[in-house]
């Protein structure tokens, strides 16, 4: 059996007392996948936090907060832990290193949504799905 999300849990208690008590509940589509990618992903040493990004945002250890090497900054992505099947959206605010084989850089918040923080793992098999790009 798959283990659920507490949050995936909380939407889904919620969702069922709001159809026994007859309260009318309106479901939002999920949004279209402008673009995938599919690689590996790494998460942000500690001593980055509290640094200015490449778009000029402080970075923040605690915010779901992302690096990509090429995407408009603001863009909001689904990182889909290809493991676990975790997802998390992070908003692209920073680049990646030229020489870095990653795809994307997570906050340490995103790395540990997905579960690999705790596993010790610097490199986690992900899928990259662009939900809005951001400002070019």
């Amino acid at each position: 059996m798959m283990k659920l999300s507490r949050s995936w849990r909380l939407h889904t208690l919620i969702l069922a007392i709001l159809l026994l008590t007859g309260t009318p509940v309106e479901v939002t589509p999920e949004p279209k996948v402008l673009k995938t990618q599919i690689g590996t992903a790494t998460y942000y040493a500690k001593r980055f936090h509290g640094r200015t990004t490449a778009s000029g945002v402080k970075f923040s250890q605690n915010a779901l907060m992302a690096a990509h090497h090429h995407w408009p900054f603001g863009t909001i992505v689904r990182v889909i832990n290809r493991k676990n099947k975790r997802t998390v959206r992070v908003r692209i605010v920073d680049r990646l290193a030229r020489r870095s084989k990653a795809i994307i850089d997570l906050s340490r918040k995103a790395a540990r949504e997905l579960r690999f923080l705790r596993t010790g793992q610097g490199r986690v098999p992900v899928r990259l799905e662009v939900l809005k790009w951001g400002k070019r």
